[in-house]
């Protein structure tokens, strides 16, 4: 239109760091066509190529460079040095099986020749006749069907104790039991009990039998001086 100014503006894209120029041009009042305006453009920041796009990348892709961790590496805790084995303590001595019986019998010996030396006491001797007293005496309890010290027959522990052959001078006492299955509860039982326990312990009896019959679980310990 005649009469007024018009801008047109010079854009120059030199790269990072060069000024944009903005040139005002007066137009004056003629005909000529005027130059047509360059077309838009965006103008990004930060330098920009010039010249014709890069080829398309082709073949195999470079390998890429090592991968950055966000966070430092957890360190490996040093291997822990194995525990030493802890050492057992010493179980109990074996039970020595005293010559003269065998079996559950034998057991009962010498759990009470081990308990008497414990307390202070010697241990005790195998009597035959006390052993065949002993026997005797379960073996009746069991097949006739009661439990006692004395027979249905009226008989006495001591007076046992000399029919089967012991000194009548020397009969001491006489432990008796039925139901338990070995020897070590037998004499738990017995130990826990205190007239029992006073004949297992009695420094003063020397001598023993012991009788066991399996059909009950019967025992019997006949003590002599």
């Amino acid at each position: 239109m005649i009469g007024r100014r018009r801008l047109v503006p010079l854009l120059a894209g030199l790269g990072c760091g060069a000024l944009i120029a903005v040139v005002t041009v007066l137009v004056g009042p003629h005909h000529e066509q005027a130059p047509p305006a360059p077309e838009p453009s965006t103008t990004l920041a930060g330098p920009q190529a010039v010249g014709p796009p890069p080829p398309e990348p082709t073949g195999t892709p470079a390998p890429l460079g090592p991968l950055l961790l966000p966070f430092p590496p957890i360190p490996v805790p040093p291997p822990v040095p194995p525990v030493p084995p802890v050492p057992r303590p010493p179980g109990p001595p074996p039970i020595e099986i005293p010559p003269g019986l065998s079996g559950p019998a034998a057991q009962v010996l010498a759990i009470t020749n081990m308990q008497r030396r414990a307390a202070g006491c010697r241990a005790l001797t195998v009597d035959p006749e006390l052993t065949r007293a002993a026997q005797q005496h379960s073996r009746d309890m069991a097949t006739r069907g009661y439990f006692s010290h004395t027979t249905p027959d009226g008989k006495t522990w001591d007076a046992r104790e000399i029919a089967a052959g012991f000194p009548e001078d020397k009969t001491g006492g006489e432990n008796i039991a039925y139901g338990q299955a070995t020897a070590a509860i037998v004499m738990n039982v017995w130990m826990h009990s205190p007239p029992h326990r006073k004949n297992i312990l009695s420094c003063e009896f020397t001598t023993i039998g012991i009788g066991y019959y399996p059909n009950g679980h019967y025992w019997t310990q006949d003590f002599g001086y």
